[in-house]
């Protein structure tokens, strides 16, 4: 069970979005493992995300959306928006609780 959680994760990150590839850097091996370990870690925050209860209820309202539509409208928002420094400075100190669904 534990190999096909593993295989399931690693083709995750291969073929799904997140373009992992076998080697990111030829001549230092801390930095392709530090690079695999921050993907890991996107990939943990992407998980906790779809399953969170705003998703889930977002998505169980429009039938039509899914969750790769809602990834690229985010990703569209970061890269147009620009946050003044005062709105990032009061919202560092504001606490956030992700629920997550119950299936």
């Amino acid at each position: 069970m534990r190999w096909k959680i593993e295989n399931e994760g690693f083709n995750t990150l291969k073929n799904q979005g997140y373009a992992l590839q076998h080697r990111y850097c030829r001549q230092y091996f801390t930095a392709t493992q530090n690079y695999y370990q921050c993907m890991q870690i996107a990939h943990l925050i992407n998980q906790l995300i779809e399953h969170s209860l705003q998703v889930q209820t977002e998505l169980k309202t429009h039938k039509k959306i899914a969750i790769k539509y809602l990834w690229l409208t985010l990703m569209q928002c970061m890269s147009m928006l620009e946050l003044p420094d005062d709105f990032v400075v009061t919202n560092t100190k504001i606490k956030y609780q992700i629920s997550l669904s119950k299936r």
